[in-house]
């Protein structure tokens, strides 16, 4: 049987098969940088009511 290794996280890839584990980071980074917002003086700050709204898997 033939597989790849993923150069990013080593994963066993059947042929012709594509690694998600770089769009997986991305979709993380994503998902965090909506719950954060800054104010009018720069201050970064947590949206804490939305965060309790949403069921998020970190």
């Amino acid at each position: 049987m033939f597989f790849r290794e993923c150069p990013y996280c080593g994963c066993n890839l059947d042929p012709g098969e594509r690694c998600d584990c770089r769009d997986q980071k991305q979709r993380k980074k994503d998902r965090l940088a909506e719950l954060v917002e800054s104010d009018q003086f720069g201050q970064m700050t947590m949206k804490l009511e939305e965060l309790k709204c949403r069921k998020l898997s970190y």
